[in-house]
């Protein structure tokens, strides 16, 4: 049963911000969701302003907040088809915490952004828009590392282990094969856990998942594997599971999670631990990689 009502999409203009909407837009029209276009900034006027400054740099601010909804507003008739159902917000504040605010006020299935793929252990911690996003937002979220062009979403990848979230995440999985008319395949990684059945997460689905096991190799990440399998061509969604974890007050997420999301080529919708609270009994509580 389809309960995603909205889509959030953040956008800057960009290339890739501009491919998350039009992903975002497929997505809505075949779930018949209402997509919401957002463009985020601070529009603040530097703190030693004087108050008659202020004022003036407020009916300044007010003037740029109107064109910038008229330029979103072209933007999204450009880029959206008539089809689908929507509308724009401008929001006031940083991006990522205005995203995740509007997220959280308006219900929405999940959030669809663009995020460059670029490594490195400082980015992960201090976040692009995109990861900060993931981090902050109650609700999943759905990245493009690339301009990825879908006319319809056909097959569904969704790795699992015996976690609670990596059952969240099965069961978003589901949902969205469920509404998508879309097939969905169960990837489980060998862990040592032999009795471990991927099906029994979605024992409600409408259409039973593919269950595809694979064997750990030594020396190869599980990243690795997982992406190898995503980007063969057969998929058009991946769907993961996160762990968040706190590194030096600084909330971050699982390397195997962080790895995908930076490299997939193809769209990935991170279900994280903060957005999935209740362990089922017997799960493990601790996937240092994930899903």
């Amino acid at each position: 049963m389809n309960t995603i009502r909205k889509i959030i999409a953040g956008t800057d203009f960009n290339e890739l911000a501009t491919a998350a909407v039009r992903f975002g837009a497929v997505m809505a029209e075949r779930m018949g969701a209402e997509l919401i276009v957002v463009y985020a900034d601070l529009f603040e006027p530097p703190a030693e302003f004087t108050k008659g400054q202020v004022q003036r740099i407020a009916e300044s601010i007010r003037r740029s907040k109107a064109r910038t909804r008229e330029q979103l507003e072209r933007y999204v008739a450009h880029n959206v088809p008539g089809s689908v159902k929507s509308r724009v917000v401008v929001a006031e504040g940083s991006p990522a915490t205005a995203i995740s605010a509007l997220a959280a006020a308006e219900h929405a299935g999940f959030i669809t952004i663009g995020t460059h793929g670029r490594g490195g252990l400082q980015r992960l911690m201090m976040g692009s828009v995109a990861e900060a996003v993931i981090r902050e937002a109650a609700v999943p979220v759905l990245t493009l590392t690339a301009a990825f062009q879908a006319s319809s979403i056909r097959r569904i990848l969704c790795p699992v282990n015996d976690s609670a979230v990596a059952a969240a995440a099965a069961g978003r999985a589901a949902e969205l094969a469920e509404s998508l008319g879309a097939e969905l395949t169960l990837l489980h990684l060998g862990d040592g856990t032999p009795q471990f059945d991927p099906a029994a997460l979605v024992t409600n689905a409408e259409v039973p998942p593919i269950v595809v096991r694979k064997e750990s190799v030594a020396g190869v990440h599980p990243a690795d594997g997982i992406l190898e399998m995503a980007e063969s061509g057969a998929y058009d969604l991946l769907v993961i599971g996160a762990e968040h974890r706190l590194i030096s007050d600084v909330t971050t997420f699982g390397t195997t999670a962080a790895s995908i999301i930076r490299h997939s080529r193809i769209p990935v919708l991170t279900v994280t631990s903060r957005q999935h609270t209740e362990a089922r009994p017997g799960a493990r509580g601790d996937i240092a990689h994930v899903v």
